[in-house]
Formats: structure tokens, sequence, C-alpha cells
């Protein structure tokens, strides 16, 4: 410091760097340069902390204002205003205004106020020194713009007054005055402050005011409250939102004035719904509206409000619902049990409830004799023996749940002595009832026994199919199909082939209704084919081959279908009408021939008539690519089965190939676009799912699916041979039996199942199929006359005779 006082300045800063100091290294390098030594004099005194001795200096100085700027610095306030007068009359207004912030700040409010109006008004001094004046131009030019009172700054000074003035107004008691000034402000942020210092003084009414004109709605809502202004405080809530605690007060006090409906608005908008409902209940006697909020909130607390409102009102139907909705299953419990509620109360506990609260519910239908219910709760307790034991004592009914249930409960019990019991039950050995075969179904579904469960429902299929029910046994199969597929298990061939069957009658029967007629007639040749898995409707089914393809075009087959229906057998079932038509139909001989050779029936013979107006078009095998009639579903080049399409029963082709959206099976992508767009409700025949255009895309490389339908429909064919084996001992026993013709049929019908898949056929089923044709045929030409053709046939048995039974060889030898 002594080497300020000498102004020896470069090693004045060579002293402070070592103390590192650098704001007094800064203003020692800034002060050195100055010329005038008073000035310089003055910065040292005033570095030097002699501000009075600063102040001296700089006043004789060419800078006397130097001294003005050095007070105001300080927050010498007397001292400023003192020189202001005589250096800068001007300044005045704005030291002014600067010391009455800081009185504000220190709390004195008189002086303040007094200092803020005095800063108000601009100097009246002009007999100030000219050489200041002019010296302060010189030396610091950017103040000029000070002395403009209708400058920018100037408006902000006074803005800054007022403000000012309206928050020391307000705080000595002239509230009229500083809200008025703040008021026609326009500046928020004072209004605010101001609301602010009125909320404090408890001038609830104008605070809230002027919150709502600085748009702090909150904050009005709030100061209404404290002064009960409840109707602006509902038009500020408009205003506000996030903000529950705010409309919670509000309901609050509301519910204390007792305006519960307001009240009940301002909580259900807070979300406190249990107060809502505690109004809705107590105070306005508002079940429904009480229910509502609860199924909104599911509040716990509040469905334990709403069931003490209906016990309250003997409504114990509710009051159960509810206590097991609040959770409350012990008191649920006990007034279920004694109000006789309880199959209620195990409704409405559903899945959720413990092991303990379904044995009790259990315990107590046992007690009632109720076993369905009883095994039903046994289930869901996790005791399986008690449930089965008690599903099985509820007296059989078609239809009947409780089957179902305890199938349910062996596949979650997974016990063999339990699906014993089952078993033994269904076969009818503990009440002497066998049951339905579905229930065996079922069972092994939901044992996952998929195999066993795709052989009974073919079995049941083949019930339904041979009672009729043609779309029952179809949709049995398919979902059968699907299950299998889903869970990549190889589906039957003989389940896959019956499915085929009826989806080509059902098909059939689209097409005739749409006037496709050639598209019906070959779905209808196909299942003709087959008639004798249709034993319920034979005649109808072939004269409906007749009619379509006689509309088709297709005459020879309508011939010999004709034919067919002419034969003693279905002569007499043929409606009247039909029978002269089709006699007139086969007394024709003008048909021209082609290529199209027509199985006449089961009973195996071939007519060689033909169509001679339609000859059906050939397309590549997806498989090999040879040529291959559209309605054939097996290719002689490559011996592959090949998947058909779903819309037009024809087999499918690669390059024009679509997957149905619902089912997954395969499709013509041109046909299933135009069965779209042709009709207005376009149903899937496989899988009954609305079809759209959208959901079909053409499928441009569809080797992969192709394969998987074509390797899933060719597989190991051993089962076949099996079957042909098990088949001719079948026809043997019923050749013993006498049933010669049941004999006949069950072979024709594997002969030709093992023929179409280019498969040997056994010799000894061959040969025994003889014999009884042989024997068939004797018969028929004894009856005709023809008796030496009957004789040769006869001669033909008669040399096998130990093949018949002995009741019918007397028969048999004495006719020969």
């Amino acid at each position: 410091m002594s080497c300020l006082r000498v102004m020896n300045f470069d090693l004045a800063i060579r002293c402070f760097r070592p103390i590192q100091d650098p704001g007094l290294i800064l203003a020692v390098q800034r002060i050195q340069k100055i010329e005038d030594r008073p000035l310089l004099a003055g910065y040292i005194a005033m570095i030097l902390k002699e501000f009075d001795k600063a102040q001296e200096l700089f006043l004789i100085s060419s800078e006397p204002i130097a001294a003005l700027e050095m007070r105001r610095d300080l927050l010498h306030w007397e001292d400023a205003l003192q020189l202001a007068r005589n250096l800068a009359p001007k300044e005045i207004p704005f030291i002014c205004r600067e010391y009455a912030i800081e009185m504000e700040y220190t709390g004195d409010y008189i002086n303040a106020l007094m200092h803020y109006e005095r800063a108000l008004n601009p100097s009246s001094d002009d007999n100030e020194d000219k050489s200041l004046w002019n010296s302060q131009e010189k030396h610091q030019p950017s103040q000029k713009k000070r002395y403009d009172y209708n400058n920018e700054e100037w408006s902000k000074h006074i803005s800054l007054c007022n403000a000012g003035i309206a928050r020391n107004a307000i705080r000595l008691g002239d509230l009229k005055r500083g809200i008025e000034l703040a008021s026609t402000s326009g500046n928020s942020n004072l209004q605010k402050e101001c609301a602010d210092i009125l909320e404090k003084c408890k001038h609830w009414q104008e605070a809230a005011n002027l919150y709502e004109l600085a748009g702090c709605y909150e904050s009005a809502v709030i100061v209404n409250l404290k002064c009960k202004n409840y109707i602006k405080v509902s038009e500020l809530l408009m205003h506000v939102t996030n903000t529950p605690r705010l409309h919670l007060q509000y309901a609050k006090a509301r519910e204390t004035d007792g305006a519960y409906k307001d009240a009940v608005e301002a909580y259900e908008t807070a979300h406190d719904f249990d107060s809502v409902i505690r109004l809705q209940l107590e105070k306005l006697n508002n079940p429904n509206e009480a229910i509502r909020i609860l199924n909104k909130s599911h509040s716990s607390e509040g469905a334990k409000m709403i069931a003490q409102y209906f016990i309250r009102n003997n409504d114990q139907t509710k009051a159960i619902q509810f206590l097991v909705i609040s959770k409350c299953f012990n008191i649920a419990f006990d007034l279920a049990r004694k109000h006789k509620k309880m199959e209620l109360y195990a409704e409405a506990i559903g899945l959720n409830a413990s092991v303990s609260e379904y044995q009790n519910i259990a315990c107590y239908f046992e007690n009632e004799k109720n076993w369905y219910l009883a095994g039903k709760y046994y289930l869901l307790a996790k005791q399986y023996e008690k449930a089965i034991k008690h599903l099985l004592h509820v007296p059989y009914q078609e239809n009947s749940p409780a089957i179902d249930l305890a199938l349910e409960v062996v596949g979650e019990a997974n016990d063999s002595r339990l699906t014993h019991l089952v078993i033994v039950y269904l076969m009818g050995e503990t009440d002497g009832i066998v049951k339905d075969a579905r229930y065996l179904f079922r069972l092994y579904m939901v044992l996952k026994q998929y195999k066993e469960a795709a052989r009974t429902a073919v079995i049941i299929a083949n019930e339904e199919q041979i009672n009729g029910n043609y779309r029952n046994a179809h949709d049995l199969l398919f979902s059968m199909v699907q299950e299998l597929r889903q869970r990549n298990i190889h589906v039957p061939f003989e389940m896959f082939e019956n499915l085929t069957l009826l989806h080509s009658y059902i098909l059939a029967k689209v097409h005739v209704k749409n006037g496709e007629h050639l598209l019906g007639a070959r779905m209808l040749i196909r299942v003709s084919e087959s008639i004798s898995k249709f034993p319920a409707h034979i005649v109808p089914i072939l004269t409906s081959t007749v009619i379509e393809c006689q509309k088709a075009g297709l005459k020879s087959t309508s011939f010999s279908y004709a034919a067919m229906l002419l034969r003693p057998e279905y002569r007499d079932k043929l409606d009247i009408k039909y029978r002269r038509k089709f006699e007139t139909l086969i007394r024709r001989t003008d048909l021209k021939t082609d290529n199209v050779g027509v199985l006449s029936g089961d009973n195996g013979s071939i007519l060689n008539q033909t169509n001679y107006s339609v000859t059906e078009t050939s397309t590549p095998c997806p498989s090999c690519g040879s040529p291959l009639l559209e309605t054939s579903l097996y290719c002689t080049e490559c011996r592959s089965t090949i998947p058909y399409c779903v819309i037009t029963g024809y087999h499918v082709v690669k390059n024009d190939f679509a997957i149905c959206p619902g089912c997954q099976f395969p499709a013509l992508y041109s046909e299933l676009m135009k069965y779209v767009e042709n009709y207005p409700t376009p149903i899937c025949p496989m899988c009954n799912i609305q079809l759209t255009r959208d959901s079909i895309r053409r499928l441009i490389d569809s080797n992969d699916i192709l394969n998987q339908w074509i390797n899933s429909l060719n597989v190991d064919i051993s089962y076949l041979y099996q079957a042909a084996r098990t088949t001719v001992i079948i026809a043997n026993e019923e050749q013993i039996n006498g049933n010669y013709r049941n004999a006949h049929d069950l072979l024709f019908s594997m002969v030709q199942e093992l023929r179409q898949r280019n498969i040997h056929v056994p010799f000894e089923m061959f040969e025994n199929l003889t014999l009884l044709h042989s024997y068939i045929l004797a018969k028929v030409h004894v009856k005709n006359g023809e008796h030496l053709l009957g004789a040769r046939m006869l001669i033909r048995v008669s040399e096998s005779i130990s093949k018949f039974p002995a009741r019918e060889l007397q028969k048999i030898l004495i006719t020969h």
C-alpha cells in the first residue's frame, strides 16, 4: 500500500501478485495511465478506503463527478444527494429511487414512499457549473442520455417509481392509491406483488381481485376461499387445470356450507372419489351415482361404504357384492351364509379369492348337497379328488356342465387315478348310462392326447354325418384339424379326407345358391362318389347332382346318376315329379362321347357315359407341374395328395395361390378375390370369418406353404394296410353272420380307398369281394330269370361254401 501512496505502480503490481489479488492489480493498471494528479490521487485514496479524502481530491480534479459516482457505488445516499445538487442535479431522481429501494428493503416504508415520490420530479436547477457540464460530456458521453427525460430510460424510471409507491402505499394503509396504481400499470408482476402484500395484511377481497387481474388464478382461488366468495371461486376454477388441491379445498368449503351438489362436483374434479361416494350415500341418497363413481375409481373404501349403505337398507344381495369388491370377504361370507346367498357370494369373488375362501364355499355347498357347486369350488381350492367325486355324483343329463367341469379337473390334476374314475363314469359302469362320445373326445383334449382325440373326433363326426348333421360334423373336424396343426401334430388322413368331403358338400350348397351350376355340379359329383357316407340324404343328394349336372351341361354324368336313382332301392324314395323326368332322361341315346368317365356310385360299376358339352379343364399340379383335372386332388405322376381351394373345391395352383386370413387354409387367389368382390358379405366357407379385400394377398413365393400342406397330406400310409387287415376281419364276421351285403360294401369301400391312392389291394381282400359279389349277382340273375348266369355264379360260390354259414348252405345247394 505504501507503493500506492508514493505512486510507484510497477512495484505495487509486483507486490500484489504474490497475494493473488487480481482485482486490485487490474484497478492499479487501469488508473496508472491517468495524467490528472488530483484525479489519480483520488482513485488511490479510494483504493486505500480513504473515501472522504478521495472525495476531496475528486472535487479538485478535472472530473469532480467521480466523487458522486463513488458515493453511489458505496450506497452513501445522503452524501450522493448532497453532491448531486452541485454536480449533477438531474441525477437526483435516479438517486432518490435507488435510495427508496434500499429503504423499502430494510422496512423503512415511510421514507421509501417519500423518496419514490421525490424521484418522480425531475430537477429544475439550471445554474449548474458549465465547466462541470462540459467536463461530464467530455469524459462520460454515455451519461448524456440520462438527462433527456423523454427517452425510454426515463419512462422505465417512472414505472419503477410508481410500482414502489403502490407497494408502500398499500403497506402504509393507503389501499385505494396503491390498488389503483397497480391496476392501471399493466404490470402483472407488480399486481402479484401488491396482491401478496394485501393478502399478508388480510385484505382478502382486494388481494383476490389483484391476483385475478395478474392472471394468478390459483392464488385468487385460495384467497376467495378465505373470504368465502364461492361464486367467484367456481368461476375461477374454470381457468385452473391440474390442481386437485384447490378443487379439494373448494369441495370441503362447500360441504361445510351444506352445498352438497357443488361439493360432489368439486370432489370428483379433485379425484377424491371416496368423498363423492360418501356424499352421494349419506347426504344425497343416490346409490346409483355412487356405484357409477365406484366403477370409475375401483376404490375399496368406496365399495365398503356402498356395502354398508345397502346393509342399512336390507338389500343383502348388493351388500354382498360390494363387500367382495371392498375385500371384506369374511363379512361377505357370513352375510351370504346367514341369508342363503352363497351362490351370489361365490359368483362375486370370481377367480380372485384365496384357496381357503374357495374351500369354505365348497364346504357350504357340500353341506347343502349341491354337488355341482361343491365340486366346482373344490376345484378352485385345488382339492381335485373331492371335486371329481362331487361332480360325478351329479345326476346325468345331456349337455351336463358337471361332466365338462370334471374333465377340466382331470386336465388340471393330471392324475391317472382320477382320469380312470372319469373314464369309468363315461363308459356307464357306475350308473349304467353310457355317456355321449363327445365327452370322451373332450377328455382326450384336456389330457393333450391329441391322436386319441382325433380318432374320437372322426367317430363323432361320422355319427353326425350319418344323422345328416353335416355342418356340425364339418365344424368338429375343422376345429380338430386346426388344433392338431397349431401343435405341429400330423392330421390323420381319414380326418382330412372326411373334412374334404363335408366341405365339398357345403361348397355345393353355396355354389348352387349363388347360381354357379358348374362348380356346384363338380362338388356334388365328388360327394356322390362317396354317397354311402351320406346315408340320411342319399336320394336328395343324387337328385341335386342330376339337376345341377343338367344345368351345367354335364349330360353323361346326369344320365349316370339318374340311372342310379331309378334302381329299385332308390326308386320308391324318389319324388314322383323327378322320377318321370329322369325316366325320360335315360331313354335318350344320342349322347356324344368324350374322355370323362364317371363312377356311378358305391356299387362300383363304371358307366362309360360322357359329357358332350363341357370338358373339365386341366391345371398344373402344384407339386410336380403335371397337367391335372381341376377337381382331382391326387396326382398320379408324383403320387401326391393335393390341397384344395376353400372357395371352389378345385386343387390349388402355384402361380395363383393365397390363404384365408382366418383359418390359413389354401385358396385360389383369383377365385377368392372374385368371391369377395361379387358378394356383399363374403364369409369363408371353412371358418366362417368375414373376408375383406385388404386382408387377402397373393403369395408370390408359395413353395414353403405348399410344401407344408402337401407333406402333411402325404405321410406314411402304413395305417391304411392295418385298416385293410382290420376290414377283412370285420367283413369275415359279417359274412359268417349272413350279412353279405354289409360285408360286400365294407370290402368295396376299402378297395376303392386303396385304389384311389394307387396302393396295392391285398389278394385276400379282393378274393373275398369277388366271392361276395358273385353271390349278389347270382341272386340278381335268378330273380331276373337268367338261370345260366345264376348257375355259373352259384357254382363259384359253392366252390367256397365253407365261407358261408350253415343256415344258408342248404338253400344255396337246392338253388344250385
